[in-house]
């Protein structure tokens, strides 16, 4: 029996093939990593928000207290 040869463009066509497999499997690396530093950053600003929101309420609370004070 003889091994029948694939041709040049099958060859062509299954490496076209794998890179572009080896491309969107790094695209959709890239994305998961882009996707993680979005949500680290979303919970520094909302950890930074409620540490923003807690001193705005303390030092509303000491104006009041001032005003209390002045009178």
């Amino acid at each position: 029996m003889r091994r029948k040869l694939i041709p040049k463009e099958v060859r062509d066509f299954n490496d076209l093939r794998d890179q572009l497999i080896d491309a969107l499997q790094k695209k959709n690396t890239v994305q998961e990593e882009m996707i993680a530093a979005q949500d680290e950053l979303i919970a520094q600003l909302t950890e930074e928000i409620q540490t923003f929101k807690e001193t705005l309420r303390v030092v509303r609370e000491n104006q009041q207290l001032e005003k209390e004070l002045d009178k």
